[in-house]
């Protein structure tokens, strides 16, 4: 697990793009379309994009951003912590829990640079996207309708305390 670089861009916005698919094709609405490319591109100037690396290859990818959505501008804290975004494993490596994995080297990482907690929010849909990640120690901090100009979003935010160091 590392920051990605500038030879890790295209690799990894392909992983995003295959996910999203895969998603929308599962009727899960996480995502309406891929993120655009420029705003990932700019992350990744910033130093805010990780992969998760299998025998040399990317196979996962998260952001970690230091900024927080407007849309819940309201109800994140103040403070020492990172918002987790764009959690996605490739395909090829389906069923080989490298989500859970690229989560917990996120959170690992965020401890050793000092980071006290993590939000991160998802689609409310079937209840499964909250469930992993209660299941990884993440806890609800509020479900709200967000309308956006794609539609409307059952979301939940969720958040971690991280034990740093």
């Amino acid at each position: 697990f590392r920051r990605l670089r500038s030879t890790d861009f295209e690799r990894a916005y392909e992983i995003v793009t295959e996910v999203t698919a895969w998603l929308k094709s599962k009727g899960i609405r996480q995502w309406h379309a891929p993120l655009p490319r420029e705003n990932y591109e700019q992350r990744h100037e910033r130093g805010e994009n990780y992969g998760l690396f299998v025998d040399g290859e990317l196979a996962a990818v998260v952001s970690l951003l230091a900024g927080r959505p407007d849309y819940w501008g309201d109800v994140l804290p103040e403070g020492n912590f990172r918002w987790l975004a764009t959690l996605a494993a490739g395909r090829k490596y389906s069923g080989q829990k490298l989500g859970e994995l690229a989560m917990s080297e996120a959170e690992h990482f965020l401890a050793q640079e000092g980071i006290a907690e993590i939000y991160l929010d998802c689609v409310y849909n079937t209840g499964k996207l909250p469930q992993f990640y209660a299941s990884l120690g993440y806890r609800e901090v509020l479900r709200k309708d967000h309308v956006f100009e794609w539609g409307t979003f059952d979301s939940v935010l969720m958040t971690k305390r991280l034990n740093a160091p």
